[in-house]
Parts: C-alpha cells; sequence; structure tokens
C-alpha cells in the first residue's frame, strides 16, 4: 500500500493500493479521502476487493511521514507485523540532490539565480512577453519537493543564455522599463554572465537530466515490466 497525500483545498490525501492476481498482474486503486479518515479507509477499501491484509508484505509513504510510532503504520502492524515499512524511492531521491546542492555555496547561488531569473520575467506581462519572443520558450519556477521542474528550468535557461541575457541587457535602458524593471536587470545580469553561474549550470543540466529519466521511470506505470526495465537501465548506464 502506498498512500501519497497532496496538497489540497479539502485538506485530503490519496491512497493507492498495489495488488495482484496470481498472473502477478499489478493494480493501482485509488483512494481519497481525508487524513482524519483514511486509516479507517485502508480497511474497507481491503474488504471491498477482497484483499487479506494478512497478505500485505510492505507498506510505503514519503520519508518525512512514515507514522512509525502512532500513524498508519503502526496500526497496519498492529494487524500484520510482516507488513514492512518501505521508504518511497522517488522521496529518497529528492532528498539525495536537495542536499547535494545545499552543502555546495555555489550550487546554492546558480539554482538561486535560476530562481530569480523567474521571478524577474514573470512579475508583468511585458517581461514574460519580451522572453517569449525572444526564446519561443517559458522559464521555469523551481520546486521544493520535485527535481523534475528543476531540470525543465535549468534546460530552459542553458538553452537560451543568449536571449535571456539579450532581454536583461533591453531592461537595463531606463527609457524602455520602470525603475525597478531596470534595477532588477541590472543586479542580475552580472549574475547571470558569471563564470561559475554558467559553469553550474552545464555541470547541474547533465546531472539533473539523468535525476529526470529515473524519476520519469519511477512514475510510470510501465516500471514493473522488466523489458521496459531493462531498456530504461541499459538507457541510464
Amino acid at each position: 500500500m502506498e498512500p501519497a497525500f497532496a496538497r489540497l483545498s479539502t485538506e485530503a490525501g490519496c491512497l493507492t493500493c498495489h495488488y495482484t492476481n496470481s498472473a502477478t498482474t499489478i493494480y493501482n486503486q485509488g483512494i481519497r479521502n481525508k487524513r482524519d479518515h483514511i486509516r479507517s479507509d485502508i480497511q474497507q477499501q481491503l474488504e471491498k476487493h477482497v484483499l487479506d491484509i494478512a497478505l500485505c508484505k510492505a507498506q510505503g509513504y514519503d520519508n518525512a511521514a512514515s507514522d512509525v510510532h502512532g500513524g498508519m503504520q503502526r496500526k497496519i502492524r498492529e494487524v500484520n507485523p510482516k507488513a514492512l515499512f518501505s521508504s518511497c524511492s522517488n522521496y529518497s531521491l529528492n532528498l539525495c540532490g536537495v542536499h547535494a546542492f545545499a552543502c555546495i555555496p555555489s550550487s546554492v547561488t546558480c539554482f538561486g539565480t535560476v530562481e530569480k531569473l523567474y521571478s524577474f520575467f514573470s512579475s508583468s506581462t511585458q517581461k514574460w512577453q519580451l522572453l517569449k519572443e525572444k526564446t519561443g520558450k517559458k522559464l521555469k519556477r523551481l520546486s521544493d519537493t520535485r527535481w523534475s521542474p528543476h531540470y525543465k528550468s535549468v534546460k530552459v535557461v542553458k538553452e537560451n543564455i543568449e536571449t535571456i541575457v539579450s532581454s536583461l541587457e533591453h531592461f537595463q535602458d531606463p527609457t524602455k522599463a520602470n525603475l525597478d524593471t531596470n534595477s532588477g536587470a541590472n543586479l542580475l545580469l552580472p549574475a547571470v554572465c558569471d563564470f561559475t553561474f554558467l559553469t553550474y549550470v552545464q555541470f547541474w543540466l547533465s546531472i539533473l537530466k539523468e535525476v529526470n529519466l529515473v524519476q520519469q521511470y519511477l512514475h510510470s506505470p510501465m516500471n514493473n515490466d522488466s523489458g521496459y526495465r531493462n531498456h530504461q537501465i541499459k538507457r541510464l548506464e
């Protein structure tokens, strides 16, 4: 069983039960309900689909909500001690990325500059439209929890660095921008043209490309197919 909670206005959670038949076909059954009731929902859904909890071999949550002491994991293990906790591989991969860049000041500065670029151009229609006309693409926002958006963000910056610089130079002209936009462009341009920033953009793009491939694999319903899995592993190698 693999619950995955989402930030929803109704404070709802999403529970996915993966189960197999005798032919080892894997099924995904989604359950959505309020957090307070999700424990009872597990038992109800298992009974509804005639699934014996004694046959449950593992349970997984994101690594920040293992519920080992008084939560869902504990309740399930009271019924079936063999239902061992298995951490979320995707969440662990995200944590690796977070801690890998957080311990290097230059990497923190690099991603900070990427985020500032997005904030600068997305703060007004004029700036956003100019960049879109020059590049044909949109800058992407970074995500605190998923590293696939980091790949998309850095990729757009890397592939369009010249037009981004050209757009910033355009807004350096006080006759073409207001005071705030002019000031922001003057601050961002040296940071974007910095050799360390350009080096780290290239460096992180190569890493994030591999991270993105792995996350696509982990999210894909085909990752249970051995042929597809071997193909992806060879691709990463």
